[in-house]
């Protein structure tokens, strides 16, 4: 008469193991880099001007309308 079945050998089981805790990784860095990709800020757009005038009051006057669109 035959022995009972064992149950898996252990290489087996280990193999078992580890593909199932590389997939929780997985699974993990998936919710990791969609939580980042969902939280991220929407990109910002840069406006570049042209503030040189030979008038100060009209340089300063750009300048501080410049400074006041990209500082909101």
């Amino acid at each position: 008469a035959r022995p009972a079945r064992a149950a898996a050998p252990a290489g087996r089981r280990r193999g078992n193991r580890l593909v199932l805790a590389l997939l929780a990784l997985l699974a993990i860095a998936v919710a990791i880099v969609a939580v980042v990709l969902i939280s991220a800020p929407a990109p910002t757009r840069v406006m570049l001007r042209n503030v040189v005038y030979s008038d100060v009051q009209q340089a300063s006057s750009a300048l501080k309308q410049l400074v006041s669109e990209n500082t909101k």
